[in-house]
């Protein structure tokens, strides 16, 4: 039986969890690092009409900006979850702080994540698209490692398959209306790897050429990682709230979709324009 504990040490217990999402905020800030001089370099600056004093506080306040985003994501993310899986929630209360068992979902991280980025743009009177343009790759590679997690809890799988790569799942952690099935989609290996194109992706993009338009970058970095998303969520079967026959995470995901897209055309119109933004 595969466990979730990566390590046990008298009463503490570390989980492979944790490991994976200590990992993944690691590699996602130094990556955050590489790709922030390519973002505020001096001649993009100039075509976005951005000082360079903007640019050396958004570089010297670049931990504390991480540190807020991070902390705001991860609350909200639990809170979505626990919203996801109330009726479990309302009878073991005690796990609603748990999250290091695991259960931070996506959307709620975003939405949480881009109000604090707001409201610190706003305080500092820096732009938010420049910011979130600089964190929602990051936030991808945050989430294509972090999901390695799911595997060792054994959780977030998709229906039963008979695929080579399906994964086989503890009887323990099967569904009831599943339990006879043995394998598995390894459905948060799906959304992982789709993360890590979109970040090579938008990394190239950012190397070679970055919009000369603040926020199209977020705006294709949501639109991918939340297609991504919508497309898994067709395989998975988790218990979540329904709403007109649909998923909430399906509608949601649907959601950001349009929102993205939509926010790309605007800023694409934008830049032909020429207006920075």
């Amino acid at each position: 039986m595969l466990s979730p504990i990566f390590l046990k040490i008298g009463p503490l217990s570390i989980r492979w969890y944790g490991v994976c999402a200590t990992l993944a905020l690691i590699f996602s800030y130094l990556y955050l690092k590489l790709i922030t001089p390519m973002l505020l370099a001096k001649n993009r600056l100039t075509a976005l009409n951005i000082s360079d004093q903007t640019a050396a506080k958004i570089k010297t306040n670049l931990m504390d900006i991480v540190f807020w985003t991070v902390i705001a994501g991860v609350l909200g993310a639990r809170l979505y979850h626990v919203i996801n899986e109330l009726p479990y929630y309302l009878g073991h209360p005690t796990e609603i702080i748990a999250f290091w068992h695991g259960g931070l979902a996506i959307h709620g991280g975003i939405i949480a994540g881009a109000l604090v980025l707001w409201f610190y743009a706003r305080k500092n009177q820096i732009s938010w698209w420049l910011l979130v343009d600089m964190l929602m790759p990051a936030l991808l590679l945050t989430l294509a490692i972090a999901r390695f997690g799911n595997y060792f809890n054994q959780e977030l799988f998709g229906r039963p398959t008979d695929l080579p790569w399906g994964i086989f799942i503890d009887p323990i952690n099967r569904p009831v209306a599943f339990a006879n099935f043995t394998h598995f989609h390894p459905t948060f290996l799906y959304e992982s790897l789709w993360n890590f194109l979109t970040v090579i992706g938008l990394t190239l993009w950012i190397k070679k050429k970055p919009p000369r338009v603040s926020g199209i970058i977020f705006a294709v970095a949501l639109t991918f990682g939340s297609l991504g998303r919508l497309l898994v969520e067709f395989l998975r079967i988790d218990q979540v709230p329904i709403i007109l026959g649909i998923r909430l995470p399906l509608m949601v995901s649907g959601a950001l979709v349009i929102s993205g897209i939509c926010i790309w055309l605007w800023l694409s119109g934008q830049a032909k324009n020429s207006h920075p933004i």
